[in-house]
């Protein structure tokens, strides 16, 4: 009995009533339909509650598609199943309904597995009956595994096209194969469909040919089951991929997050995509998601952005640059939240903040004095013989805070000529605004010291960023380090994301800063206009974030062998599919080692999924 049904419902409770009616039955005449039920098995989780529909002990009516109702002229009488009691049940208001009873026009039926069973509704003056066919939607990965819809997911390829019967059995092959199994006759072909995690339609591959095939040995084998499968599906990262000649037919664009739903004859049944399937990154069942705060550089002040030709426009090209490089990072499971809304800022060049102590050389002092003006302050610090860069920045950092400011001392990494590391501080007003700076010295200079460098940070970027070299690649450039510490948040958890109109010099679209270097710029990315336009070809901005990511300074060709085809070569550019756009599975793993939730600095946390909005009339995702 159903709790939930009060007394007077339609439902017929009483014993003896239905013991009367199958008296009666005994002596009812038979009516077979001939015509077929045919439902197919809910064995998805559109609730992502980690339970398959159909064995659920509810089920929430706004995800039940799958419930069929019950045929006319069966849901008067006592309705039970016949030849398999078990690949079927019932439901009302999404509870299980038993058999044995009289079913009425609210009871839906839903498939549990496949069979060839008859359905059977004995009431007082006929016995009515029809057949029920229930068929299985399964998916294989290229290894012929059989993937759960409750504990498995879908993964986007991380290999270069190949021919559907030429591929290499590979721990990054993610192709899979859909098989239908039932009682004769199975469908011939269906559709797929992919959509985003936040209810849009991004692609869908329509005509899927299924072909007869032999039943998978993971289902069994059961007396009239036969089984049928498509070619092998592959999920791309964009329509570069998508477009490919061996693959257009047999692909479809994916979204990290979102889901595939697998439609034939009626049957709706969906599955996540997320990260690698053959190797565990990250948290089960999710995705990993980066915190990024990018900004876009004016050349000077109140002037034009770096890419764009208004601040709006900044903001939608590198919202758009995120997304593309967002897609290349999801074969890795990792995404960088929702690009769309992403807070973009466009600035000015900081104006002077920075007073850098033994910038380049790193020599200590031999005897002599500091002189800084501050909004009108004036800031004097002596120089003794032999104070390193670090002593004479924490006496620094003193005389200015007593002169009522704020100061931070930020050590920078030691470069390759530098006798020691240099050593930044960074001045602001008590409120967090910068104040005016200059030497106070004559003609503007700031020290007298012969040996220890004192210098005001200065970012001009009408003649270009200043980039770094072999030598200071560890510390950046003075103007690198003005302009990014300007701003840096300080938590290197965070991934800055800076976008400036060139670099000098020429050769250089995009440059990184990682943890592991020992400098104060930790996790920054810089790029220019040429990298950003170089999207298709370089992918600059998903390969810099992979070098912060992955805490890899250099290239793995630079000491191995040159694959043209990884986001990390160092040299490669090529806009078609066999372009620097591919992440192995083992750099998979060390994104997550080294950046994840349980690394030392967890630039990537765990995004936790909602069940996909699903509708026969999903808006299209415009790109």
């Amino acid at each position: 009995m159903l709790g939930a049904l009060s007394a007077g419902s339609w439902l017929v409770e009483s014993e003896e009533s239905e013991e009367s009616e199958a008296s009666e039955a005994s002596h009812a005449s038979e009516v077979s339909d001939e015509s077929p039920l045919e439902i197919w098995a809910d064995r998805d989780d559109d609730d992502f509650n980690g339970l398959a529909d159909g064995a659920q002990p509810e089920l929430r009516l706004d995800l039940a598609e799958a419930l069929a109702s019950i045929p006319k002229g069966l849901e008067a009488g006592v309705l039970r199943l016949e030849g398999a009691s078990d690949c079927a049940r019932l439901l009302v208001e999404g509870k299980p309904f038993p058999w044995g009873k009289i079913a009425g026009a609210k009871v839906r039926i839903q498939g549990v597995s496949a069979c060839e069973a008859r359905l059977v509704s004995k009431g007082r003056k006929e016995v009515r009956s029809t057949k029920l066919i229930v068929r299985e939607l399964h998916v294989l990965d290229s290894d012929g595994r059989l993937l759960s819809p409750t504990r498995d997911h879908l993964s986007l390829s991380r290999l270069p096209p190949q021919p559907p019967n030429e591929v290499v059995p590979s721990p990054d092959n993610e192709d899979v194969r859909f098989v239908v199994r039932g009682p004769k006759p199975l469908p011939t072909q269906l559709s797929l469909e992919s959509i985003t995690w936040f209810g849009q339609r991004v692609d869908v591959l329509k005509h899927v040919t299924l072909e007869s095939a032999p039943c998978p040995p993971a289902l069994g084998t059961t007396e009239g089951l036969t089984c049928a499968s498509s070619v092998a599906v592959r999920l791309a990262i964009d329509e570069v991929d998508r477009q490919h000649s061996m693959l257009k037919d047999r692909s479809l664009v994916a979204e990290l997050g979102g889901a595939i739903v697998a439609r034939v004859d009626g049957l709706r049944q969906v599955m996540r995509v997320l990260g690698p399937r053959q190797a565990q990154v990250g948290p089960a069942g999710t995705r990993l998601r980066a915190t990024l705060r990018p900004f876009v550089l004016r050349v000077s002040a109140a002037s034009t952005p770096a890419v764009g030709s208004s601040d709006a426009g900044a903001v939608a090209q590198v919202r758009a640059e995120l997304a593309a490089a967002a897609r290349i990072w999801a074969q890795c499971g990792i995404s960088f939240g929702d690009t769309r809304t992403l807070a973009v800022s466009v600035v000015d060049p900081p104006v002077p903040h920075l007073v850098a102590i033994g910038d380049g050389s790193g020599t200590p002092a031999t005897g002599g004095e500091i002189a800084l003006m501050i909004d009108q302050h004036s800031v004097h610090v002596p120089l003794r013989r032999g104070m390193t860069t670090s002593e004479t920045a924490s006496r620094v950092a003193l005389a200015i805070t007593k002169a009522g400011f704020s100061a931070v001392v930020s050590p920078n990494a030691r470069t390759a000529a530098g006798a020691s590391g240099s050593v930044d501080v960074l001045v602001r007003r008590k409120t967090g605004q910068v104040p005016v700076l200059a030497g106070a010295l004559s003609g503007g200079r700031i020290s007298t010291d012969a040996t220890l460098v004192v210098a005001l940070g200065a970012v001009d970027l009408e003649d270009g960023l200043e980039h770094f070299s072999d030598v200071n690649a560890a510390a950046g450039t003075l103007e690198e380090r003005s302009l990014l510490k300007a701003l840096d948040d300080g938590d290197p958890t965070t991934i800055e994301v800076v976008v400036v109109p060139f670099f000098s010099g020429g050769g250089r679209i995009g440059e990184s800063f990682i943890a592991s270097d020992r400098s104060s710029l930790r996790n920054m990315v810089v790029t220019d206009r040429a990298g950003v336009r170089a999207r298709r070809s370089s992918l600059t901005l998903a390969h810099e974030l992979g070098h912060v990511l992955l805490d890899m300074p250099g290239h793995p060709d630079d000491y191995g062998t040159d694959t043209p085809t990884q986001l990390m070569d160092s040299d490669a550019s090529d806009a078609s599919p066999f372009g620097p756009r591919r992440l192995s599975v083992n750099e998979c793993l060390r994104a997550y080692r080294q950046s994840g939730p349980k690394s030392g600095q967890p630039m990537l946390r765990e995004w936790k999924l909602a069940p996909v909005p699903v509708d026969e009339k999903l808006p299209t995702l415009v790109r």
